[in-house]
Order: structure tokens, then C-alpha cells, then sequence
């Protein structure tokens, strides 16, 4: 007895068998999980979304399905109206409960689907001294269904409701951690949908495959489908294969350097420059400088911004075969130093002096 592997699945199986799924079944899983996912979410978050410390102004943000209750009791007292979609409004922020004033500062009102999240949005712009800030924090736990937001929770939300795919979400993150121009340019390309577009293209290609396929194994017998649709099939998988092993490489080669630096370290024998190359590549004084062999013991570091790559340079202390110096031996012991080579994808690229060099140009 003969049976396709759409028979298999179609067919009932005994219970103790798990149940086999199309690859295009499983899909479909995955994307109706996704949205049971978004239905759980009912609560209302909110969170500062600005830095920490004292600044100028600091943003609040709020978002579910209460956040127009939060707005109407902390930005509408005594009886002032919401303020218009998407305009800023001046307004007395006060305590919903004893109505005190806490402070005086922009209103902004996002419904959905039109906001950062797609749900009910709103931000405080107020002062942004920790005081201000505490009290309004403070204050947004004192209404019903509201509770801080774990890290990342409002970008969670933007992908729950469609608003950022996982691409552009690893962009967002990248972009508020840039610091240097290429990683900037970089997160926004992703950010524009540069990788979507890419990995979207793949997908398809991938889907219509699988369809083929599974039409060949149905319907082969009838004569109906074309007699080199496996051939076709299996030129454009090894031609996707191909073009996903150069892109994993490219990204390997410069998107991992922009995005995580590169770490090098000065290496070479005692007083001859390494010191001065460090200050040289700084240009400010880093490291001291002497005529005393040694005068470097513990491991300098510095964060450089380097055509657009950021690099984390380091100097150390010069290298001998012997020494009587017990702090220059246990300086020696520290994994830096010594003979560990990579820290998680940064590259360490070691430069080594043996000739004294001059930098006073």
C-alpha cells in the first residue's frame, strides 16, 4: 500500500503518534501563535522612555487599553478636554488621586492604530529632574490596570501588532546604542526595511518552492505538473543557498566590526613607545610617559571612534623575559595581557613594538 506524504498527514493518527505538519502548516502555526500572543496582551504598560539622570525634558510613555483613563485623570483636570490626535498641549499633570499638581509639561495623544506600539498611546514631555519623574512614575501605579513596562516591552508590543518586523526591531535596539556614524547609518538602512525587503524576497522563494513540491507529490501521477519542476526546484534552493552564504559572510566581515568594534592592544618590549602611540592615536595624553622602563602596570583602556568603526585600544605593560618587580608580574597574569585572544566577536589586533618610535609629529 502506497500513500504521499499529504495523505499521511491528512489521515487520522493514533494518539500515542505525533502529528506531522507540512512545512507550510507549521507556518501557519507559528503565525497563529503570534497573533494568540498579541490577544493575551491586555494590560496597560508605561514607562520612562528617555535617559536616565537630570535633564532638560524626559519623556513618560504609556500604552494599552487604559491609557486614555490615564490621560483623562492625570492631563484633563478639572474639566479640560482630551488633547487633539498627534499635537502636543500644555497641561498641569496632576496626582489622580489627591488632584495635586506635580507638574507642568507637553501632552501628547496617539490612538491606535496610529502609534509606536499600534495601541492606545500617550507621553508626559515633562522636566526631567529625578523628583518630576518619580511623581509621575508614582503616580501612573495609583490607576487601575497600569503597571511598569519590562525592558523592551514597547517594542514587543510594535511587533505584536505588526508595526516592526524582527529585523527592524534589532535595528531599533542597534540605533539608540550607536556610537559612531556607521553604526547609525547602518541601524537606520535596517530600521528602513533594507533586510525586510531581502528577507521577505527569500521567503516567498522558499514558499513557492514547498508548494511545488508538495503539487508534485499530489498531483505527479495525474500528469498535470510539469516534468522538470524538481529540477527547477533544486536550481533556485542551491541559488538561494549561495546568495544566504554571501550575505552570512558579508554581514560577518563588516556588519559584525560595526556593530560590536574592534579591541586592539599594544603590545612590545618596556620604553619603547607604546605609551606615546596610545597618546599619538588618542591625541590627548592617556598614558603617562617616561624614560623609566615599566612605567606602564595596569592595562589602559580607551574607546576610539575610528572611521566610523568604533575601537577599543588598550595598553599594557612592556614585555620581558625576566623581572624582579612582583606588581609588573601579577599585572602580567591579567587575561588581557597574556594570552587570551578573543572576548565574544570583537577581534583583538595586537601591535607589536620592538624599536623605540617617536610620535612628537
Amino acid at each position: 500500500m502506497s500513500f504521499t506524504y499529504r495523505t499521511f498527514v491528512r489521515n487520522p493518527v493514533p494518539f500515542s503518534q505525533p502529528k506531522l505538519l507540512s512545512p507550510i502548516q507549521t507556518i501557519w502555526k507559528s503565525q497563529f501563535s503570534r497573533r494568540c500572543s498579541h490577544l493575551a496582551i491586555k494590560n496597560t504598560i508605561f514607562a520612562l522612555s528617555s535617559g536616565h539622570g537630570k535633564c532638560g525634558v524626559s519623556v513618560i510613555r504609556v500604552s494599552g487599553p487604559d491609557t486614555l483613563n490615564a490621560l483623562k485623570s492625570m492631563a484633563c483636570y478639572p474639566d479640560q478636554k482630551v488633547p487633539k490626535p498627534r499635537y502636543a498641549s500644555l497641561r498641569n499633570i496632576v496626582d489622580p488621586v489627591s488632584k495635586v499638581v506635580l507638574d507642568e509639561g507637553l501632552c501628547l495623544w496617539f490612538p491606535k492604530p496610529n502609534s509606536f506600539t499600534g495601541e492606545d498611546c500617550c507621553e508626559f514631555q515633562v522636566h526631567g529632574s529625578i523628583a518630576v519623574i518619580n511623581a509621575i512614575l508614582g503616580a501612573l501605579t495609583k490607576l487601575p490596570g497600569l503597571r511598569p513596562a519590562e525592558p523592551g516591552e514597547f517594542s514587543k508590543r510594535a511587533f505584536f501588532n505588526n508595526k516592526l518586523d524582527l529585523t527592524q526591531t534589532e535595528a531599533l535596539g542597534d540605533l539608540i546604542q550607536a556610537e559612531t556614524e556607521l553604526q547609525r547609518q547602518k541601524a537606520l538602512h535596517q530600521m528602513k526595511g533594507n533586510l525586510k525587503q531581502l528577507y521577505s524576497e527569500w521567503r516567498q522563494l522558499i514558499l513557492e518552492s514547498l508548494a511545488s513540491v508538495e503539487a508534485y507529490i499530489d498531483f505527479s501521477e495525474d500528469e498535470i505538473i510539469e516534468d522538470n519542476i524538481l529540477n527547477t526546484v533544486r536550481s533556485q534552493v542551491v541559488q538561494l543557498h549561495g546568495s544566504i552564504e554571501k550575505h552570512i559572510e558579508l554581514s560577518n566581515k563588516c556588519g559584525v566590526r560595526i556593530r560590536s568594534g574592534i579591541k586592539s592592544v599594544i603590545v612590545g618590549e618596556p620604553n619603547v613607545g607604546k605609551s606615546s602611540l596610545m597618546n599619538f592615536l588618542c591625541q590627548k595624553q592617556i598614558s603617562i610617559v617616561t624614560s623609566i622602563p615599566g612605567t606602564t602596570r595596569d592595562v589602559i583602556e580607551k574607546h576610539l571612534d575610528i572611521g566610523g568603526y568604533p575601537v577599543i585600544l588598550l595598553d599594557t605593560a612592556g614585555l620581558r623575559t625576566t623581572t624582579s618587580d612582583i606588581i609588573e608580574t601579577e599585572d602580567w597574569n591579567n587575561p588581557i595581557c597574556g594570552k587570551q585572544t578573543t572576548s565574544g566577536t570583537q577581534k583583538h589586533f595586537w601591535w607589536y613594538t620592538k624599536r623605540f618610535v617617536s610620535f612628537d609629529a
